[in-house]
């Protein structure tokens, strides 16, 4: 991802104050659209938009959400609180902009049956555009590609996905082509960001290194975290055992999260011919070695705890009471932090070694991705506004979501600041995870909490991978 963002984040958190009273934003991110129109190239340099390029008549635009996300858009007036009012202004701004009517419609969508799914392909199997853009649960929402459910965005004049507000999808084949997109206007790009938080008062108290300090000397490691995480488990009340309910345990995740090993790490169950399209890769040496490192601290059940709890705050409550130095969760977990009596930092995962040249950051497999149904007309219009909902979040929404997720005594840290421009700038995706309903490779880390030897678990894999892998790329996507 593209620093430019990176960027901007600091210094919008950098410049505006934490406790901003919410008339003065909404008043700010209403400003008229002459003066935002002045402002663009005041942001970054590698914003290419234009604000003023369009009038389509009151157009009817409607937007197909899934029942989880409704927060990203479906938000129909403003209450007073601060995120709920950046939207809804964010949504008049572009209505005001472009000339165009929101018409916002939602339906259960966190399994593959869902009712959402079912709308999708009857109205493209019947020829009907009623909605053109799909704002989709990525894991269960891409599969209907290869059902021709949707077309390119990448061959949209009105949509630049270079500009800093897209991570675009990755297309199996290996391909440029892109049916897919993570947007800042679903916030939850940034909120399903899998990071680490850390107790620093337990390791000030331990006289261990600070995770920060390994991050920016980019010595933070799957080595130097099992360094610091062995050390962190405590039998708080003398009984002999350690237990999460009643002492300090080194580690809790949520079990999504901890598939983020496989990306923070660089390693994968597939790789790159040399024409771009995947073939498996089996257990590489690089994974091999980062999943033996890792098997002692998982399977112990007095150092780690993995959960499928799908509430990431609940789950985050042990490490908020201040008994579990180590919770890996989505950033959105810091929502529920705001109280927590303990001094606590924010990290990315670790890097398999040194030499990884970068931190890399996984977006979850729950993050809302954009699409335009295949039978959609008025590309260019669909576009423009998938485009200026995307600019005015970067600009208006996603500033005041990290003022407002982190509280005043974090928002100003430098530290946390830094760290959140890296997790951000690295946001990225894989095949593992793009497509994990299709393969469920990206699981290949949560097997050591059953202590299982991965190579076995790839011998009972990887004729079924291969097969099914084999199918997909046969798929002729046309649209």
């Amino acid at each position: 991802m593209k620093k430019q963002i990176a960027l901007w984040i600091l210094a919008s958190l950098l410049l505006s104050g934490c406790g901003t009273e919410t008339q003065e934003q909404t008043e700010s991110a209403a400003a008229d659209t002459e003066e935002i129109a002045g402002q663009a190239e005041q942001i970054t340099p590698a914003v290419k938009f234009d604000l003023a390029s369009a009038d389509y008549g009151q157009a009817d635009i409607c937007i197909l959400s899934g029942e989880h996300a409704e927060y990203e858009y479906m938000i129909e007036e403003e209450t007073g609180e601060v995120m709920n009012d950046a939207i809804y202004i964010r949504n008049r701004n572009t209505e005001e902009l472009l000339n165009v009517k929101f018409n916002f419609v939602s339906a259960p969508n966190w399994t593959s049956d869902g009712m959402f799914y079912t709308m999708i392909r009857t109205d493209v199997t019947a020829g009907d555009n009623s909605y053109g853009i799909v704002n989709g649960l990525n894991c269960w929402t891409n599969p209907l590609i290869f059902e021709g459910m949707f077309r390119r965005l990448d061959n949209i004049s009105t949509i630049n996905l270079e500009n800093p507000w897209w991570v675009p999808g990755l297309s199996l084949d290996g391909s440029d082509n892109v049916y897919f997109a993570f947007s800042d206007a679903s916030l939850s790009l940034y909120k399903d960001l899998y990071v680490i938080f850390f107790n620093q008062t337990i390791l000030e108290q331990n006289g261990a290194v600070n995770p920060y300090d390994l991050v920016e000397n980019g010595t933070w490691t799957i080595d130097a975290f099992l360094s610091l995480a062995n050390e962190g488990s405590m039998d708080l009340n003398g009984d002999g055992t350690i237990t999460l309910k009643d002492d300090r345990i080194a580690y809790v995740a949520k079990h999504a999260a901890n598939r983020a090993f496989l990306t923070s790490t660089d390693t994968s169950i597939f790789r790159a011919n040399d024409d771009g399209t995947p073939k498996l890769e089996g257990i590489s040496t690089r994974l091999a070695d980062a999943y033996d490192k890792l098997r002692p601290f998982f399977s112990d059940g007095t150092k780690t705890y993995l959960d499928t709890e799908p509430d990431m705050i609940l789950l985050s409550n042990p490490f908020i009471e201040g008994r579990v130095l180590f919770l890996t969760n989505c950033l959105g977990a810091v929502e529920g932090m705001r109280d927590m009596a303990d001094d606590y930092g924010i990290v990315p995962l670790p890097k398999y070694d040194e030499s990884q040249s970068a931190y890399r950051s996984q977006l979850a497999t729950s993050t809302s991705a954009l699409y335009m149904e295949a039978t959609a007309s008025e590309t260019e219009m669909l576009g423009q506004v998938m485009e200026t909902l995307g600019y005015f979040s970067y600009k208006d929404v996603v500033p005041v979501y990290y003022e407002t997720a982190l509280n005043a005594k974090y928002a100003r840290d430098e530290q946390v600041q830094n760290v959140l421009a890296i997790v951000r700038e690295n946001a990225s995706t894989n095949i593992d995870f793009t497509y994990n309903t299709i393969f469920w490779t990206n699981d290949v880390f949560n097997l050591a909490q059953m202590d299982m030897d991965l190579a076995s678990w790839y011998a009972s894999m990887a004729s079924s991978l291969r097969t099914t892998l084999d199918q997909y790329l046969e798929i002729e996507l046309n649209n």
